[in-house]
């Protein structure tokens, strides 16, 4: 059974969530606490799989709160039930918050949102890199475009425009930067797909705040795991999702759906940039795995982490709250026999994976992936293939031809 603490300092509040989630008793085992430090004496007791607390209270208020629980119980899944939206208030719960769900909301919201995050957990359920991933507040970023960014930034006048194009050539600040404007952290009504709409909408100065100030993002030292490239690493992403976006065009699906697959494959890869940046004397062995044994980057990663990155990525996606089309994308872009049937993101960035690495070989150790071709066999696609390499070769052309 899942365990929930509720928090909030209002004993009304709490009565009123009790009985709209009265029929999750069956699967849910709900504590009720009316302060931060109630709250740290139930966690102290006994396992708290997930938190949901307020922001405002007397004492402790919930970023503190979440803050402690980060670094005590890192496995805990954070999220804030708040009617609060003033930028302070957002600010403290920016960095140690899984998710952020707006009062009021009906049972049903609260429900998803838990249920959602919950679902990702059975892919590492029990296992040790999970603590480090849910403990993750930021990503790393490519640290010429992390100087990039705040040099605009501190500029008078900042251009939102070179801004925006700087964070999407970026895996980490993407994530970090989507995940925040599709939460009820700035309480907009609508899913936000485009990065350019996400910096238009929040506006230069929460920008400028988040980063400057709350340091959404920041630099790692990967120099401690020389063979992993970050730059590269983008790269690749950034052609799958570029990839990606164009054969679910070709394929007629819709504009929306074509979104879901960009993203899906820019962040297919994230596992990896969270693993060499919070693990790198195990990501250090995997690469040697790899270039001694010719092993693909899966299996390395299951020989050493019994995980992969896929997993990995997929659980943090998952607890961020992205939409399920893409958190399934992720995880399961290596076996997408494991998840549903359907020409949808999963299948674009299976194939866009696997294409980019053909066309684009940047590391002649790595052993290529194939096609799962049960899982295409089972759509009717693998007639489709020729099609989809056709369109591949003629993107790389095409960028091979930008860079001179």
């Amino acid at each position: 059974m899942t365990t929930i603490l509720f928090v909030d300092d209002e004993i009304n509040v709490l009565n009123g969530i009790r009985r709209m989630l009265r029929n999750m008793r069956g699967e849910w085992d709900m504590h009720f606490a009316t302060s931060g430090d109630q709250a740290l004496q139930i966690m102290s007791a006994q396992n708290v799989d997930v938190i949901v607390t307020d922001m405002r209270m007397p004492g402790m208020h919930g970023g503190e709160l979440l803050t402690k629980v980060m670094k005590l119980w890192p496995e805990t899944i954070r999220m804030v039930l708040s009617g609060h939206s003033d930028l302070d208030v957002v600010y403290q719960a920016v960095l140690p918050a899984h998710q952020y769900i707006s009062k009021p909301s009906s049972a049903e919201t609260i429900k998803s949102a838990i249920q959602r995050a919950i679902k990702v957990r059975k892919h590492i359920n029990g296992h040790p890199v999970k603590a480090v991933i849910s403990s993750l507040d930021t990503l790393p970023a490519l640290p010429e475009l992390y100087h990039q960014l705040t040099e605009e930034l501190r500029k008078s006048d900042p251009d939102i425009k070179a801004v925006s194009r700087i964070i999407a050539m970026d895996i980490g600040m993407s994530a970090k930067l989507l995940k925040l404007v599709n939460s009820s952290f700035f309480g907009f009504c609508r899913h936000i797909a485009s990065l350019e709409q996400a910096v238009t909408l929040l506006g230069i100065n929460i920008i400028r705040s988040l980063i400057l100030s709350v340091h959404i993002f920041s630099l790692y030292d990967l120099s401690n795991v020389p063979g992993f490239s970050l730059k590269k690493l983008w790269e690749h992403c950034l052609g799958s999702a570029n990839l990606a976006q164009k054969l679910a065009v070709l394929e007629g699906m819709s504009r929306e759906s074509a979104e879901d697959c960009y993203f899906a494959g820019l962040f297919h890869d994230i596992g990896k940039l969270v693993l060499a940046s919070q693990l790198p004397e195990e990501y250090n062995a995997i690469l040697k795995k790899i270039r001694n044994k010719g092993l693909t980057v899966r299996t390395a990663e299951i020989q050493i982490l019994g995980t992969s990155h896929a997993e990995v990525g997929g659980y943090l996606l998952g607890v961020w709250g992205f939409p399920d089309d893409i958190v399934e994308a992720v995880t399961f872009h290596h076996q997408p026999c494991l998840a549903q049937s359907g020409m949808r993101a999963l299948t674009t960035t299976h194939v866009s994976n696997i294409l980019e690495r053909r066309y684009n070989v940047f590391n002649p150790n790595y052993n290529l992936p194939d096609y799962s071709f049960d899982y295409l066999k089972t759509l009717q696609l693998t007639d489709r293939l020729k099609d989809w390499e056709k369109l591949a070769r003629g993107e790389l052309d095409h960028v091979c031809h930008q860079k001179g």
